[in-house]
Order: C-alpha cells, then structure tokens, then sequence
C-alpha cells in the first residue's frame, strides 16, 4: 500500500477564505541535506535559464549564484514548510525594500528568486494590495491592504518529490539559521484603541497606537517590568531561535490585552509551531512546554464562580472536541453565543450543526449565552461585547506575568507564549507550581496544564 503522508498535498483551486488563513514567510531556512542542496541547484539552473531566455545578457558569477542559491533555499523551505502540514497554508511577506530589515536575503535576490521560481511556474503569486480610508473625512488617512501570497505548484511540489524530499523529512533537509543578534525593542508598551466593528465585505485598518505618558504610574510601572525581564533574559544563552526580546500590548487602556510578544519577525520563537519551539534550548539544557489547557474557557469558569471539570472540559455532549474548542473561542471573540457559524469556519467544523454544539455548551456552561455579563461594565453592551476576549486576555497575561516574575526571583527564565511557558526541563516542577500559583492567585482558578517535551 502506497504511504500517501510521504507526499505533499497537491494545491487545489483557491477561495479568498484560503489566502485569509495564510502564515507568515519565514526566511530562515538553509539547504543543509544532500537532497535539499540537489534540489535548489536545479532551481538555480531553471532560474538562470529564464533569466537568459528573458533577455539578461551578462553570466552571474559566482558569488551572484551563491546568492541566489541562498535565496532560492530560504523560499523554498518557508514555502514548503506549511505546505507539509495536514492543512496546507499559503505564505505571505510584504514585498519592499524595508520588509527586509534584518533578514537573511534582501529585497533584490527575494524578488529575483520569487519572479524566477513564477516564469518556470514553481511558484503560485497573488499580489497583495494597498489602500486607504478617511473614515468618512474625519480621521486622518489610514493605510491598510494585504500582503503578497504565494504557494507551491504542482511542478514544484514534483520536482521535490522526486529529489527525495517528504513532508516528514522538511525540518531536517532545511535547517533555520537564526540572526544571532537581539531585536530591538523601542517601545516596550503600546496601547492602542479598540479596533473599528467589522463590516462586511470590508478589511479593517490598523489602528495608531496611542501616544504614551511617560511619567504616568502605570505605564511607568508596566515599562520597568518589561525592560527588567529584558534585561534579566539576556544572562541566558537561548538558542534555536532569535534571543529573545519582549514588549506587550494592550488595547483600549491597561485592564484590556497585556499580553507578552516576542519582538522581531525571523526566528521569533513565539511564531515557531511547537515542535520547533521544543528544541530550544536554554543554557545548553532543553526546555519543556508548560501549557494551560483551555486557558480563556477556564478563566471564564473562575469568573462565574463554576469548578472546572475533572476531565476535558471541551468534552461535551459528544460533540467533536474542534467543534466545541472553535464555538468557545468564538463566543470569547463576540461575547456573545453565536446563532450562526461565522463565513471563514473550516468546513470540518460547520459539518456540526450550530445549534446541537450550542446546546451542549449550554447544558454544561450556561453562562455562555451571554459570557461578556461576567465582567461588570457600565458602558455601551455593544463595546462591553467587544472588549471581552480582551479582558480575558488581560486576566491571562496577569496570571502568566505573575508566574514568570516567581520564577525570575529563583533565576529561572520562562519564555511565555500567551498561555504557555517554555523552561528548562529541569525547572518544569517549579514550572509547574509557579504557573499554577499565578492562575490560582489572578484568575481564581486551579489549572489544567498540560506539559510537552522534545520527542
């Protein structure tokens, strides 16, 4: 029997829902196997080939090939990578000069890979875009749009396979190479207003942060925390990936979000799947995955005075776990139960009729029809709706910042992922009580955390 996981998936044809759910590009990626480097030596061929049938009359040299060689490997094994998933992704990077700012390759070989990887028809394109909007003549300008997508073809996806490369094998045929240096961090807290409502059919644009008082007590407060952690990180020696560097973010004002986010765009560990997040390593020792499991569902039942279950706390009713995980997190997301699944629900999800996962949900957690009642407001329902998810963010973030600052004054440094903690694996019992002496202490809560080693 043929073993069809050996092979990558092939691209069907695409819906806009598809490049909504694409993952960033990473350009990290060397060629370090045998078949890696034979793959992306037939890329150079092919490439140069159409350089010359389209009219470029001067012979690269060498160090020009070993750039582009260099180039043609760090899109390969960024576009490959989320290609080798059981849901294959599309990738996206902005394409000028400063969205490559500190990475591996510049603009000018990027593009040369990227447009002669599209005229050998390796490599699938859709343009991203860039507009603006006045809100309606009031506001100043806002600039918003999309970022270039790509994904492999067919003919690429044939031509590594048959170089030997397979989904399972893409880690090891191409190696990260992160930058060495830190990132920089020139605003260590940023506050930024609530975004605008949704309104259909049109993107939302980002939002200014707001101007901060540097001698007000709170942010006083918030910003020696970080730069304390920031310093206190740089004793340690953290390899596979970037050293890392923190700010956080708020929204609205500092009882919303607060959540820790790793600075820099390559190597950035908070953006690594959790594979590769495990063979970090701190001081040469490995680290260990600290993880609450249904983190904002549990906080949820803090608040509502309601013990957590002993066992899964998204079994319910005998609805698929996804189904019931997806309408949890969308009813944090608009305080509120929804009677309908939202347009970009994946299709595994929407095969469960809302209203059956609705009904077990109820049945076990009644507050759910209306979860945004659990945090007092006395402003508009509307706004108190949307500010939800964020105050449950900021309970989080609290809960996390209290486990890290136990385990700072220990001299442990714990490398935080929303509700996650990376430590060293022989730090993981303290690990373990100091996250859960901070859930217990800020959110209320006694949490189920799930611990993930290398292997």
């Amino acid at each position: 029997m043929t073993d069809h996981s050996s092979f990558f998936v092939r691209p069907a044809p695409w819906a806009p829902a598809d490049l909504n759910e694409a993952t960033r590009l990473s350009l990290t990626s060397i060629a370090a196997s045998t078949r890696a480097q034979a793959v992306v030596a037939r890329l150079v061929e092919l490439v140069v080939a159409e350089e010359r049938s389209g009219g470029r009359k001067n012979q690269r040299r060498a160090a020009g090939l070993d750039k582009l060689s260099n180039a043609l490997g760090a899109v390969l094994g960024g576009v490959l990578r989320p290609w080798s998933r059981s849901r294959p992704r599309w990738v996206y990077h902005l394409v000028g000069r400063s969205a490559f700012t500190g990475e591996r390759i510049g603009a000018r070989q990027f593009q040369t890979a990227i447009s002669g990887l599209r005229a050998a028809n390796l490599i699938e394109v859709v343009p991203g875009f860039s507009t603006t909007d006045d809100f309606d003549g009031g506001d100043p300008i806002m600039r918003f749009g999309r970022a270039t997508r790509f994904r492999p073809t067919v003919a690429l996806l044939d031509l590594v396979e048959a170089h030997g490369i397979t989904p399972q094998g893409i880690v090891e045929d191409f190696l990260d190479v992160f930058p060495e240096e830190p990132p920089s961090v020139p605003d260590p807290v940023i506050l930024r207003p609530l975004k605008p409502p949704r309104r259909k059919g049109v993107q939302r644009p980002p939002v200014a942060p707001v101007r901060l008082d540097p001698n007000d007590d709170l942010v006083r407060h918030f910003v020696g925390e970080v730069n304390s952690f920031n310093k206190f990180v740089s004793n340690f020696d953290v390899r596979g990936c970037r050293p890392p560097r923190w700010y956080r973010t708020f929204t609205e004002d500092f009882k919303h979000g607060g959540r820790w986010i790793a600075a820099g765009n390559e190597g950035n560990y908070q953006r690594l799947p959790q594979s590769q997040r495990l063979m970090i390593t701190i001081d040469g020792s490995e680290v260990v995955s600290l993880d609450v499991s249904a983190s904002h569902l549990s906080i949820m039942l803090g608040l509502a005075r309601q013990e957590l279950p002993s066992g899964d706390p998204y079994a319910l009713g005998g609805i698929p776990r996804a189904v019931m995980k997806h309408l949890v997190v969308v009813t944090a997301g608009k305080g509120t139960l929804p009677s309908r699944w939202p347009s970009d629900t994946p299709p595994e999800i929407t095969e469960t009729p809302i209203e059956d996962a609705a009904a077990a949900l109820l049945a076990a957690y009644p507050f759910m029809a209306e979860p945004w009642r659990l945090i007092p407001s006395d402003g508009d329902p509307k706004r108190a709706r949307r500010l939800f998810v964020h105050s449950l963010m900021e309970i989080e973030a609290r809960a996390i910042t209290f486990a890290m600052l136990l385990l700072q004054r220990e001299g442990i440094l714990a490398l935080p992922v929303h509700d996650e903690l990376l430590v060293r694996a022989d730090a993981a019992e303290a690990g373990h009580a100091m996250l859960t002496r901070g859930y217990r202490t800020v959110a209320k809560i006694e949490p189920l955390i799930k611990e993930t080693r290398r292997g």
